[in-house]
């Protein structure tokens, strides 16, 4: 009976998600109360859900964000977001919700979705049709710059050069339009205010994406461990390696199970402490302490602080 009961269970996920690995299958099944909640409603994939309301994705992204709209994952999680699986809603919710911000909120979907669609339809008329289809894909579809070049078997950066190319052409070739047809100066205007803004939120976070940078290189350059190991020539990625990872390094599994137990996993967690906080780790014994000391200094010339 419980093997029936768990084949049904497992048809029922099959059926309704559209997925047939079997130990996603199961995940989903482990959680008893999304489990319930999915035998008892109606889901829709994220992917679904963007193709069949049109709506663009930011915004169901924001909505998952602000806690909105409840969701879950094919890990069998709810309300929680893991990389590398799939999202889906609970459809009755999201037409009540979408229903209505379409009704008393329509002014930006309708003016990004009409701005769109005029963008397109000149790009129809000017560009190359490769052009065309990925612009499609970007604006009308709300696939991202790396969905794209997976799609098409291009780079990333081919995808952003075809996409900039294109952009400036079309500016161009709106610019010439607006000289003849004065009615398409609003929509002209809304697209450079929107290009121009999208700039603008391009330019501070790559500010703050360096900045952020800079700023952590220097407090790891500040650190002695690491000046100690720039100036002897020493490899700075050994730093992030686990101690019970390299198995050149000779230390001792008595030596290591002591580091581990007092939370020291990598080397350079190791390279913080000094003699006194080694010898206060449990069961640290002074054999075992003068073997780490005279393995740091062979190793890497590392004379441990007292």
């Amino acid at each position: 009976m419980v093997k029936v009961k768990l084949m049904e269970q497992e048809d029922l996920i099959r059926k309704k998600l559209g997925i047939n690995d079997i130990r996603t299958i199961r995940q989903i099944i482990g959680n008893k109360e999304l489990y319930d909640q999915i035998s008892k409603r109606d889901v829709i994939a994220h992917k679904d859900l963007i193709s069949e309301y049109n709506v663009a994705e930011a915004f169901i992204k924001d909505m998952r964000r602000n806690g909105t709209v409840s969701y879950f994952t094919t890990a069998g999680t709810i309300n929680k977001t893991q990389k590398g699986t799939k999202i889906f809603y609970f459809r009755d919710e999201m037409e009540d919700l979408l229903g209505t911000r379409v009704n008393y909120y329509p002014t930006v979907r309708v003016r990004y979705n009409m701005m769109n669609e005029f963008i397109i339809q000149i790009i129809k008329e000017f560009e190359p049709e490769r052009y065309v289809k990925l612009f499609e894909m970007y604006l009308a579809d709300n696939k991202s710059v790396e969905q794209i070049a997976e799609e098409l078997y291009i780079t990333k950066e081919r995808v952003r050069q075809m996409l900039t190319k294109t952009h400036r052409r079309t500016l161009l070739n709106l610019k010439r339009m607006a000289q003849y047809h004065p009615r398409d100066k609003d929509l002209m205007s809304l697209h450079i205010e929107r290009e121009h803004l999208l700039n603008l939120n391009k330019q501070l976070k790559d500010k703050f994406e360096r900045d952020k940078e800079t700023k952590l290189r220097a407090d790891q350059l500040a650190q002695k461990h690491v000046q100690h190991f720039l100036q002897h020539k020493l490899p700075l990625e050994l730093l992030s390696q686990k101690l019970t990872e390299n198995l050149d390094w000779p230390l001792t599994v008595r030596a290591l199970n002591c580091l581990r137990d007092a939370g020291i996993e990598t080397l350079e967690d190791l390279l913080c402490h000094n003699v006194r906080d080694i010898r206060r780790i449990r069961h640290m014994g002074t054999k075992t302490l003068n073997e780490i000391i005279n393995w740091l200094e062979d190793e890497f010339m590392w004379n441990m602080p007292q």
